[in-house]
């Protein structure tokens, strides 16, 4: 995907998410939310965090970007800071990113500090308010509404006047996919097919082999889990998943047998229960 493609769909998927979160009712923010012991409020800052993370992550680039215009010596990357896009989405992991119970891992602990999850992570748990003791479901709805909206118009102010994007943006893809998901919200087709293809390179990494098929239509589609490789025909092992049920098991949002019980996942071949390889995130 080229360098704007990637901006503007991270930057749609945000927009999207603000102008659901702007159009709930302020009693909405109470209920309980899509994640155990979570409210809708708790979510809704919880992504604020994460929007924060975002911006404060590009502002630091576009600073160093501007240092290294004006230095002598070429610019290199700050030791321990992630490279790929992969290794980007298991340091935001580490940092509890997905976590699906509130606690330290969840509650933006390493805010500021440049490590992943915090300032230096590309829409990480860091940033202002975490919400590791329910805290966003005590406030006034109007303003955990105001300061996620806000949040997100800082961000796409920082990523407007992005010069040199990196490989950090397509895990910030996935960090937004995933609060819309937890939030109900349909995710913006192109951030659902950055999401994906990422998700399922990390599956191929984390899970190499070729004795499975894992096809995520119409995103991607690679071979995992060790054992005998296949050549033609067609193959004895197949997973397949649509892009939402598939990031909702990566992420550990939905029981691998619970989506091919009803559906949502297929499964064939005697090597196709991914249980023991998730969640992934």
């Amino acid at each position: 995907m080229p360098t704007a493609e990637l901006v503007d769909a991270v930057a749609a998927q945000w927009s999207a998410l603000a102008a659901a979160v702007d159009g709930l009712p302020d009693d909405a923010f109470g209920a309980a939310g899509a994640l155990p012991g979570w409210t809708v409020g708790d979510l809704v800052a919880r992504a604020t965090s994460s929007v924060h993370a975002l911006t404060e992550s590009l502002r630091t680039d576009a600073s160093a970007t501007d240092a290294s215009a004006t230095s002598a010596s070429p610019s290199t990357e700050p030791a321990g800071r992630p490279t790929s896009a992969i290794e980007w989405l298991v340091a935001l992991s580490q940092a509890g990113t997905w976590a699906t119970e509130p606690g330290p891992a969840s509650s933006g602990s390493t805010a500021g500090t440049g490590a992943p999850g915090g300032a230096g992570a590309p829409g990480g748990a860091g940033g202002a308010g975490g919400v590791g003791e329910s805290m966003a479901g005590v406030e006034d709805p109007r303003v955990v509404r105001e300061r996620f909206t806000t949040a997100v118009s800082a961000a796409r102010a920082a990523l407007a006047g992005l010069a040199r994007p990196d490989e950090s943006l397509r895990a910030a893809a996935v960090v937004a996919v995933g609060h819309g998901l937890d939030l109900g919200m349909e995710p913006e087709r192109p951030a659902l097919r950055l999401a994906t293809r990422l998700v399922a390179r990390l599956f191929a990494a984390r899970v190499p082999g070729h004795a499975v098929e894992l096809r995520v239509p119409p995103f991607a589609a690679v071979q995992i889990v060790a054992g005998p490789r296949h050549t033609r025909g067609t193959p004895p092992n197949v997973v397949e998943a649509g892009p939402v049920p598939f990031l909702l098991v990566c992420t550990g949002r939905l029981r691998f047998a619970a989506a091919v019980a009803d559906g949502r996942i297929t499964a064939s071949g005697e090597r196709s229960d991914l249980t023991p390889h998730l969640p992934l995130l």
